[in-house]
Protein backbone atom coordinates (compact mmCIF):
# COMPACT_ATOMS: atom_id res chain seq x y z
CA UNK A 1 0.00 0.00 0.00
CA UNK A 2 2.89 2.56 0.70
CA UNK A 3 3.76 2.07 -3.17
CA UNK A 4 0.48 2.91 -4.11
CA UNK A 5 0.47 6.06 -1.71
CA UNK A 6 3.57 7.29 -2.72
CA UNK A 7 3.21 6.65 -6.86
CA UNK A 8 -0.03 8.41 -6.41
CA UNK A 9 0.82 11.55 -4.33
CA UNK A 10 3.57 11.68 -7.08
CA UNK A 11 1.46 11.83 -9.82
CA UNK A 12 -0.86 14.27 -7.91
CA UNK A 13 2.14 16.12 -7.72
CA UNK A 14 2.86 16.02 -11.32
CA UNK A 15 -0.80 16.86 -12.58
CA UNK A 16 -0.67 19.80 -9.85
CA UNK A 17 2.93 21.35 -11.52
CA UNK A 18 1.18 20.58 -14.61
CA UNK A 19 -1.95 22.53 -14.05
CA UNK A 20 0.30 25.58 -12.91
CA UNK A 21 2.39 25.95 -15.82
CA UNK A 22 -0.63 25.38 -18.18
CA UNK A 23 -2.23 28.12 -15.72
CA UNK A 24 0.96 30.81 -16.71
CA UNK A 25 0.98 29.41 -20.00
CA UNK A 26 -2.76 31.03 -20.34
CA UNK A 27 -2.03 34.24 -17.99
CA UNK A 28 0.59 35.07 -19.96
CA UNK A 29 -0.77 34.58 -23.71
CA UNK A 30 0.99 30.96 -24.18
CA UNK A 31 4.05 30.31 -25.99
CA UNK A 32 8.21 31.38 -25.74
CA UNK A 33 8.62 34.78 -24.26
CA UNK A 34 11.56 34.78 -26.25
CA UNK A 35 9.42 33.97 -29.70
CA UNK A 36 10.75 35.75 -32.53
CA UNK A 37 7.42 36.95 -33.37
CA UNK A 38 6.76 37.86 -30.19
CA UNK A 39 10.18 39.88 -29.89
CA UNK A 40 9.31 41.33 -33.46
CA UNK A 41 5.75 43.04 -32.17
CA UNK A 42 7.59 44.34 -28.95
CA UNK A 43 10.72 45.70 -30.86
CA UNK A 44 8.33 47.09 -34.26
CA UNK A 45 6.05 49.28 -31.39
CA UNK A 46 9.15 50.49 -29.69
CA UNK A 47 10.20 51.47 -32.96
CA UNK A 48 7.11 53.20 -34.17
CA UNK A 49 6.77 55.21 -31.01
CA UNK A 50 10.80 56.28 -30.60
CA UNK A 51 11.10 57.26 -34.32
CA UNK A 52 7.78 59.00 -33.91
CA UNK A 53 8.66 60.80 -31.09
CA UNK A 54 12.36 62.10 -32.59
CA UNK A 55 10.88 62.84 -36.05
CA UNK A 56 8.04 65.23 -34.56
CA UNK A 57 9.84 66.80 -31.60
CA UNK A 58 13.08 67.43 -33.41
CA UNK A 59 11.62 67.73 -36.44
CA UNK A 60 15.21 67.31 -38.71
CA UNK A 61 16.92 69.70 -36.38
CA UNK A 62 20.52 69.89 -36.03
CA UNK A 63 20.32 67.87 -33.04
CA UNK A 64 17.51 65.33 -34.27
CA UNK A 65 20.88 64.20 -36.12
CA UNK A 66 22.98 64.24 -33.06
CA UNK A 67 20.56 62.08 -31.46
CA UNK A 68 20.80 59.72 -34.16
CA UNK A 69 23.96 59.52 -34.17
CA UNK A 70 24.13 58.83 -30.33
CA UNK A 71 22.04 56.15 -30.90
CA UNK A 72 23.88 54.24 -33.63
CA UNK A 73 27.63 54.99 -32.12
CA UNK A 74 26.52 54.59 -28.67
CA UNK A 75 23.94 52.01 -28.46
CA UNK A 76 23.44 49.90 -31.52
CA UNK A 77 27.29 48.95 -32.25
CA UNK A 78 28.29 48.33 -28.77
CA UNK A 79 25.64 46.18 -28.21
CA UNK A 80 25.49 44.85 -31.30
CA UNK A 81 29.44 43.52 -30.97
CA UNK A 82 27.94 42.06 -27.25
CA UNK A 83 25.67 40.40 -29.11
CA UNK A 84 27.81 38.72 -31.90
CA UNK A 85 30.59 37.46 -28.95
CA UNK A 86 27.93 35.79 -27.39
CA UNK A 87 26.22 34.20 -30.26
CA UNK A 88 29.52 33.24 -31.57
CA UNK A 89 30.16 31.60 -27.99
CA UNK A 90 26.82 30.05 -27.82
CA UNK A 91 27.85 28.69 -30.96
CA UNK A 92 30.85 27.18 -29.91
CA UNK A 93 29.56 25.94 -26.74
CA UNK A 94 26.42 25.12 -28.51
CA UNK A 95 23.97 25.92 -26.11
CA UNK A 96 20.88 28.10 -26.32
CA UNK A 97 20.25 31.34 -24.44
CA UNK A 98 17.13 32.74 -25.65
CA UNK A 99 18.46 36.64 -23.93
CA UNK A 100 20.62 36.78 -27.27
CA UNK A 101 17.68 37.68 -29.23
CA UNK A 102 16.77 40.67 -26.93
CA UNK A 103 20.21 42.19 -27.40
CA UNK A 104 19.67 41.82 -31.33
CA UNK A 105 16.49 43.85 -30.84
CA UNK A 106 18.06 46.35 -29.28
CA UNK A 107 20.74 47.24 -31.26
CA UNK A 108 18.42 46.99 -34.29
CA UNK A 109 16.10 48.94 -32.11
CA UNK A 110 18.74 51.81 -31.74
CA UNK A 111 19.33 51.82 -35.34
CA UNK A 112 16.59 52.24 -36.81
CA UNK A 113 15.85 55.53 -35.26
CA UNK A 114 17.86 56.57 -38.78
CA UNK A 115 14.57 56.16 -39.92
CA UNK A 116 13.42 59.47 -38.22
CA UNK A 117 15.67 61.47 -40.43
CA UNK A 118 13.73 62.06 -43.06
CA UNK A 119 10.82 62.34 -42.07
CA UNK A 120 11.86 64.91 -39.53
CA UNK A 121 13.51 66.63 -42.19
CA UNK A 122 10.19 66.66 -44.23
CA UNK A 123 8.57 68.32 -41.46
CA UNK A 124 11.30 70.81 -41.32
CA UNK A 125 11.09 71.58 -44.78
CA UNK A 126 7.16 71.89 -44.73
CA UNK A 127 7.91 74.28 -41.04
CA UNK A 128 10.26 76.75 -43.30
CA UNK A 129 7.70 76.95 -46.03
CA UNK A 130 5.29 77.67 -43.60
CA UNK A 131 7.32 80.86 -41.46
CA UNK A 132 8.06 82.01 -45.05
CA UNK A 133 4.38 82.31 -45.92
CA UNK A 134 3.93 84.00 -42.90
CA UNK A 135 6.27 86.98 -43.49
CA UNK A 136 4.91 86.94 -47.21
CA UNK A 137 1.87 88.15 -46.32
CA UNK A 138 2.88 90.29 -43.55
CA UNK A 139 4.33 92.66 -46.53
CA UNK A 140 1.23 94.24 -47.69
CA UNK A 141 0.65 95.19 -44.28
CA UNK A 142 4.01 96.47 -43.89
CA UNK A 143 3.75 98.57 -47.11
CA UNK A 144 0.44 100.01 -46.04
CA UNK A 145 1.92 101.33 -42.60
CA UNK A 146 4.62 102.82 -44.47
CA UNK A 147 2.09 105.10 -46.41
CA UNK A 148 0.35 105.69 -43.25
CA UNK A 149 2.90 106.58 -41.18
CA UNK A 150 5.74 107.57 -43.35
CA UNK A 151 8.52 105.04 -42.46
CA UNK A 152 8.34 101.21 -42.07
CA UNK A 153 7.20 99.49 -38.56
CA UNK A 154 10.11 99.22 -36.12
CA UNK A 155 7.46 96.34 -34.52
CA UNK A 156 5.43 93.71 -35.92
CA UNK A 157 3.33 94.55 -32.73
CA UNK A 158 2.37 97.51 -34.50
CA UNK A 159 0.94 96.34 -36.97
CA UNK A 160 -2.46 95.29 -36.43
CA UNK A 161 -4.55 92.05 -36.39
CA UNK A 162 -1.27 89.74 -37.23
CA UNK A 163 -2.44 86.37 -38.11
CA UNK A 164 -1.41 83.54 -35.53
CA UNK A 165 2.87 82.59 -36.47
CA UNK A 166 3.49 79.52 -37.53
CA UNK A 167 5.62 76.16 -35.61
CA UNK A 168 8.66 77.53 -36.80
CA UNK A 169 8.32 81.23 -35.44
CA UNK A 170 6.14 80.61 -32.54
CA UNK A 171 8.89 81.40 -29.79
CA UNK A 172 9.01 84.78 -31.15
CA UNK A 173 7.84 85.73 -34.27
CA UNK A 174 9.00 89.54 -33.81
CA UNK A 175 12.67 88.83 -33.72
CA UNK A 176 12.28 87.67 -37.54
CA UNK A 177 11.30 90.87 -38.44
CA UNK A 178 13.47 93.94 -39.03
CA UNK A 179 13.44 97.36 -40.00
CA UNK A 180 15.96 99.98 -41.29
CA UNK A 181 14.22 102.66 -43.65
CA UNK A 182 14.43 102.38 -46.67
CA UNK A 183 13.84 98.73 -46.20
CA UNK A 184 13.20 95.97 -44.09
CA UNK A 185 13.42 92.32 -43.93
CA UNK A 186 12.88 89.10 -42.66
CA UNK A 187 15.09 86.62 -40.68
CA UNK A 188 14.85 83.18 -39.10
CA UNK A 189 17.13 80.28 -38.48
CA UNK A 190 16.83 76.87 -40.20
CA UNK A 191 16.84 74.09 -37.50
CA UNK A 192 18.56 71.79 -39.46
CA UNK A 193 21.83 73.56 -40.03
CA UNK A 194 24.13 74.54 -37.12
CA UNK A 195 24.78 78.01 -38.04
CA UNK A 196 22.32 79.06 -40.89
CA UNK A 197 18.89 80.08 -42.07
CA UNK A 198 16.81 82.23 -44.57
CA UNK A 199 16.60 86.23 -45.22
CA UNK A 200 14.46 88.02 -46.51
CA UNK A 201 15.32 91.46 -48.22
CA UNK A 202 12.46 93.95 -49.75
CA UNK A 203 14.26 95.23 -51.79
CA UNK A 204 15.40 91.85 -53.87
CA UNK A 205 11.73 90.67 -52.92
CA UNK A 206 13.53 87.32 -52.72
CA UNK A 207 14.46 84.41 -50.40
CA UNK A 208 18.39 83.70 -49.67
CA UNK A 209 19.75 81.39 -47.18
CA UNK A 210 22.78 82.76 -45.04
CA UNK A 211 25.32 80.65 -43.00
Amino acid sequence: YSGLTLSASSSAASGSACGRESQIRSTTGGGDVYSGKRLFGIFLIWSVLINGALAFFSRGSFSHGLFVIGFIGGIALPVLAIWFVVFLTLCIIKEDWPFHKVLLGCAVLAASTIISLPIGNALSQRDIEHAKKYCELLVPRIEEYRLQHGKYPKRLALLSDIPEPPYLLQENPGACYFADDPRYGFTFSDPAAMMGGWHYDSEARKWTTWD
